[in-house]
């Protein structure tokens, strides 16, 4: 039990290490705030009045090895989902922002942001896969709604900047996505079986990007894309991955190195440690 006990704490230090690089990249974005963004009313006028926001929070996160489903586990003493929502609100306001969630936590999610005094915001139940989730929010975005973000919960610490570069960037018949460049060499790997396999590539790394969300889509082509892919059996991870090859032109701006995903417990425990170090403070 005692060695179980400290294998659980030299991980958790090990995630702290690798949050340190992150913290740099973030500092004095999160620290020194006098105002939650959500709750400032600041940046709505900077972006297109016809955009809007799709969050997915939808997901079982399975890998993530918690009690609850990942939109709800706990950062900092606050739901995950919250986080990115409330960068949303600040950015784009309440109604033209639809919170996607499992159809079992509608009842929980209203009361979470009956308590947060979040108000206006459309939720939408989910569906079997994240590509169904991601098609009924958009359906669920109201009229004159022309450009639509798509974001995943799982990605706290979204900023202002990076919705705007996104923003910025649309436009008929683009997806616009956020990306890093790789910093590890990538092998392409063939018949893995207990973590082993035979590579059969060593693709050039000049080349390669890390996807990030949120990403930029005009409304009406996304949901064209994604009808296209339920009749034709298509199941994609990235909706982005839709508009490739299709006649139309998917671009990449600069992502943001903050902006990591929560996939599992050691992810999570980077996020705690990031967020510690400079938790947004709310009015």
């Amino acid at each position: 039990m005692g060695r179980r006990r400290d294998d659980r704490r030299a991980a958790k230090r090990r995630a702290f290490l690798l949050c340190i690089g992150l913290w740099h990249t973030m500092k004095g974005r999160l620290s020194g705030a006098n105002e939650h963004p959500a709750m400032s009313g600041k940046g709505c006028d900077r972006l297109k009045a016809n955009v809007g926001a799709v969050i997915v929070a939808a997901g079982e996160g399975t890998r993530l090895g918690a009690t609850l489903r990942k939109a709800y586990v706990p950062l900092r003493g606050r739901p995950l989902f919250l986080w990115s929502l409330e960068v949303f609100l600040s950015q784009l306001g309440p109604e033209t922002v639809v919170l996607v969630v499992h159809p079992e936590e509608r009842a929980r999610t209203e009361e979470l942001l009956k308590a947060e005094g979040i108000r206006g915001v459309h939720l939408a139940d989910g569906g079997r896969r994240r590509q169904d989730s991601v098609r009924l929010g958009v359906l669920a975005l109201p009229p004159g709604i022309d450009y639509v973000l798509v974001h995943d919960a799982a990605r706290p610490f979204v900023t202002p900047a990076l919705i705007e570069r996104v923003t910025d960037a649309l436009a008929p018949d683009r997806a616009v996505v956020p990306a890093l460049p790789v910093k590890e060499t990538i092998k392409r790997v063939s018949g893995t079986d207990a973590g082993r396999g035979r590579v059969v590539e060593t693709p050039p790394r000049e080349a390669l990007y890390a996807a990030q969300t949120p990403q930029g889509f005009p409304r009406a082509a996304l949901v064209l894309a994604l009808e296209k892919a339920e009749r034709s059996g298509v199941e994609v991870t990235d909706e982005a991955t839709l508009f490739e090859g299709e006649g139309r032109e998917t671009i990449v701006v600069p992502g943001d190195e903050a902006n990591i995903k929560i996939t599992t417990a050691s992810d999570l425990w980077v996020a705690e440690a990031f967020a510690a170090g400079g938790e947004r403070r709310r009015v």
